[in-house]
């Protein structure tokens, strides 16, 4: 169902609710998941939880990726949680950054679960790129209403919930 997926994580608080998602689709579908983290996602969890939760090699770099590409080029990818920035650069094709890396060397589908301050996901910057990345292939899970870190204060620009990236996972790579 589920064979093998990757999962690029960018620097969002968000990341807290990544290990979850991947302890839940290798238990229940025992899918083989590959990580790639982003500098600002190497700040919030290491990668050697990555490397704990899915007993794989974690891609930290952009040029290491480049050279393993055979191992995961042609699985689905999710970039989640994905940030304004991350956004930004897969609409410009910045291959700087991993997200647009991944994104663009992935031959499979490639799902984006934005996440992000509220005043971020409203910016028309933001929303021309979203517009850009949906243009070009790319599936958007979410975001949902929740909590801003910050202050607590309810943000429609959440991460989805585990169960609802499950799902988007389910409905577009099944």
């Amino acid at each position: 169902m589920l064979d093998r997926l990757n999962i690029c994580c960018t620097g969002s608080i968000s990341i807290i609710s990544i290990p979850q998602l991947i302890l839940t689709i290798r238990l229940a579908y025992r899918t083989r998941v590959s990580v790639f983290l982003s500098k600002g996602a190497e700040k919030l969890i290491t990668a050697q939880t990555f490397r704990a939760l899915t007993d794989c090699h974690v891609y930290t770099e952009v040029s290491e990726a480049n050279r393993n590409i055979s191992k995961w080029r042609d699985s689905p990818t999710l970039i989640a949680p994905a940030t304004a920035s991350a956004i930004g650069a897969m609409a410009a094709g910045l291959t700087s950054h991993v997200a647009a890396a991944i994104a663009m060397d992935c031959r499979s589908k490639t799902l984006v679960a934005p996440a992000m301050h509220k005043n971020m996901w409203d910016n028309p910057s933001t929303q021309r790129s979203v517009v850009s990345i949906i243009a070009g292939g790319c599936i958007l899970i979410g975001p949902e209403p929740g909590r801003e870190v910050s202050d607590l204060s309810m943000s429609p620009s959440s991460l989805a919930s585990v169960d609802t990236i499950i799902k988007s996972l389910l409905i577009h790579l099944t």
